[in-house]
C-alpha cells in the first residue's frame, strides 16, 4: 500500500489534479479583484510564463489555459498504457497534502528556527483574500516555472553532455541559484541581502529535492503551505 502511495502521489497527472483546483481558485480571485481595473497583480512566474508563451493580448487568457490543458493531454495520451486503469485516490491526496504540510513545517524550521514557534511578535495581514492570492501564485506557479520546467530543462541539457549524478546536482544548484535571484527582480523585488539571498538557495534546494522524490503536487503544496504559515509568524 505504501509503494501505491508513493507511485501515485509522484505521478505526474496526480500532480495536475491537485494543483488545478488551486490555479482555478488563483484565476478566480484575480478576475475577482483585478477585473477592469489599471492595476493587476500576478505573481511573476505566471507574468513569464505569459511573456514567453504568448504574445496575442486579447486571446492570451484563453490560449495560456488551453495550452497547459492541452500539455496534460498530451503527457496522457504519451502514456496512455500507464494511466489505462488508472483510478483517483482521495484518500491518497490526503495523505499527500499532510505530506506537504509537515514538509512545509520541516522547510519552515530548517530556515528559521524552532524559535520562530515562540516569537511573541506575529504578522497580521487585513486582506486574507489578498494573502491567500499571493500564497497561491508563490506555491503554484514558482513551482511549475522553476523546478518543472526550469529544473527539468537543465536536467535535460546537462544529461546530455555529461553523467547522470552530475546532471541532477548542477541542475539543483542552478535552478536554486535562479530561484533565489528571482525573488530581487520585478516591480514588487525584495531588497537583497546575502542573508534572505542564501536562505532563499536553500529553500531551493529544498523544494528541488521534494520535487525530485514525491513529484511536483507536493512540492507545490510545500511551497503553498509555507508561505500561509509565514503569514501567521514571523516573516523572513
Amino acid at each position: 500500500m505504501i509503494k501505491k502511495y508513493f507511485s501515485y502521489s509522484k505521478d505526474l497527472f496526480t500532480s495536475f489534479t491537485l494543483i488545478l483546483p488551486l490555479l482555478i481558485v488563483y484565476e478566480i480571485i484575480f478576475t475577482l479583484i483585478f477585473s477592469n481595473k489599471n492595476l493587476q497583480i500576478r505573481n511573476s512566474a505566471d507574468l513569464l510564463f505569459r511573456e514567453i508563451i504568448f504574445f496575442l493580448k486579447d486571446q492570451s487568457q484563453f490560449l495560456y489555459i488551453l495550452f497547459l490543458v492541452l500539455l496534460v493531454i498530451v503527457y496522457v495520451l504519451l502514456n496512455k498504457k500507464k494511466y489505462t486503469n488508472y483510478s483517483f485516490n482521495i484518500n491518497y491526496n490526503v495523505f499527500m497534502i499532510i505530506e506537504a504540510i509537515i514538509a512545509a513545517l520541516i522547510l519552515l524550521i530548517l530556515l528559521n528556527g524552532i524559535n520562530i514557534f515562540y516569537n511573541e511578535y506575529h504578522i497580521i495581514y487585513d486582506n486574507f483574500i489578498m494573502n491567500f492570492y499571493f500564497c497561491l501564485g508563490a506555491g503554484v506557479w514558482e513551482e511549475i516555472f522553476f523546478r518543472f520546467f526550469v529544473f527539468n530543462l537543465l536536467f535535460y541539457i546537462i544529461l546530455y553532455f555529461t553523467k547522470h549524478k552530475p546532471a541532477y546536482f548542477i541542475s539543483i544548484l542552478v535552478s536554486s541559484l535562479l530561484f533565489s535571484l528571482f525573488h530581487y527582480i520585478g516591480n514588487l523585488a525584495y531588497d537583497f541581502t546575502i542573508y534572505s539571498f542564501v536562505i532563499r538557495f536553500v529553500a531551493g534546494i529544498f523544494l528541488c529535492l521534494i520535487y525530485i522524490y514525491r513529484g511536483l503536487g507536493i512540492t507545490c503544496l510545500t511551497h503553498y503551505f509555507y508561505d500561509v504559515f509565514l503569514l501567521s509568524l514571523t516573516v523572513i
